[in-house]
């Protein structure tokens, strides 16, 4: 039986031999080598990526978490007129009323305010500390910024501050000064600040009742400092940092 192929069919003769490649590497080992030295390369580069994201991880970590402070009191700010600041700068009194002497050689010292800064300075990250105030009225606790050109802190430095008078308490910023109603007296105050968001809150540390908030854009890139205002008869401690459990 003779099969008889159409005149418009096309033939397609497929020839191995033609297709086959002629490029011959004239050194083997070199195209062995090449992945070897890629992997090298790798590894390297993931040593490096390794250091970069511990840093990376570590400064994410330094700037989130929560930080406990062991706050002192700075002497060199103190109305030495009417506070007394103990030696170990943990605790002051409130022991006579303001004179008003304005001492023209430290410009850091309060002299027409009863007040006194803490030494720790704050602008970046969040940060926490204590105060206990006892049942006396009479008194502030907050932050204060600290220009970088001071000379005269009683009128340039600013304060939000939670305070405690005869007839209750207020919150007082360098804008708004609010009455509080609290349902229970705190003996003992927590001060929570958050720099990136600009963000004082104030809490009873013994129930964790939130007191008050401060959320002020004028916060952030502040140079910050704990804020302590004391009348004559009142009377502040801070507790040692408490640290891990």
């Amino acid at each position: 039986m003779t099969y008889k192929v159409p005149s418009n069919s096309v033939i397609l003769l497929f020839c191995p031999a033609r297709y086959q490649a002629k490029e011959t590497y004239e050194n083997r080992v070199e195209l062995l080598l090449e992945p070897k030295w890629t992997i090298w390369d790798y590894i390297d580069i993931t040593v490096s990526l390794n250091s970069i994201m511990k840093k990376l991880r570590d400064t994410l970590e330094s700037g989130l978490q929560l930080q406990e402070v062991n706050v002192t009191l700075d002497p060199d700010t103190a109305n030495t007129s009417c506070l007394d600041v103990s030696e170990d700068l943990k605790s002051v009194k409130g022991v006579k009323p303001v004179e008003g002497k304005y001492s023209v050689s430290n410009h850091n010292r309060f002299a027409y305010k009863p007040c006194v800064l803490g030494c720790q300075k704050f602008s970046t990250g969040r940060h926490f500390w204590e105060v206990m105030v006892g049942d006396t009225a009479g008194w502030g606790v907050g932050v204060a910024n600290k220009p970088l050109n001071l000379t005269n802190v009683d009128v340039q430095t600013r304060r939000w501050e939670f305070q405690k008078w005869r007839w209750g308490y207020t919150a007082v910023s360098p804008s708004k000064r609010s009455e509080l109603v609290l349902t229970e007296e705190p003996t003992r105050i927590r001060i929570s600040l958050n720099c990136e968001k600009g963000r004082v809150r104030f809490f009873d540390a013994s129930t964790a009742t939130l007191l008050h908030t401060f959320s002020d854009a004028s916060l952030v890139r502040e140079t910050l400092l704990p804020s302590f205002y004391l009348s004559k008869g009142t009377c502040m401690t801070l507790p040692s940092k408490k640290g891990p459990p």
